[in-house]
């Protein structure tokens, strides 16, 4: 995964009051911990087969549809490294920037 784990904690802690806003602490936690990284893993694909530095919008949805996120993001180069950069999620309605 190219996406750093710093930016895919910054996610999980930045919505973490929403999704237990929806669902109970059991349903909350499978979300944060199966479904979010199940979203950012693909979002990690989504990126990787982009085009450099090409701004790219993904979007998921939770089998309930209780949760639409729309996450923004870039594959970019440094170096000679690969880095994907998520910019901005937008999480039912609310934009956080990452």
């Amino acid at each position: 995964m190219l996406i750093d784990n710093n930016s895919a904690d910054r996610l999980t802690n930045t919505i973490k009051d929403d999704v237990f806003r929806i669902y109970d602490l059991m349903e909350g936690m499978q979300v944060l911990g199966v479904i979010v990284p199940a979203f950012l893993n693909d979002f990690d694909k989504v990126l990787n087969n982009s085009l450099i530095g090409l701004e790219v919008k993904e979007e998921y949805k939770t089998e309930d549809e209780k949760i639409h996120a729309v996450f923004t993001g870039t594959h970019l180069k440094n170096g000679d490294k690969f880095e994907n950069h998520i910019k901005m999620v937008m999480f039912n309605d609310t934009k956080y920037y990452l």
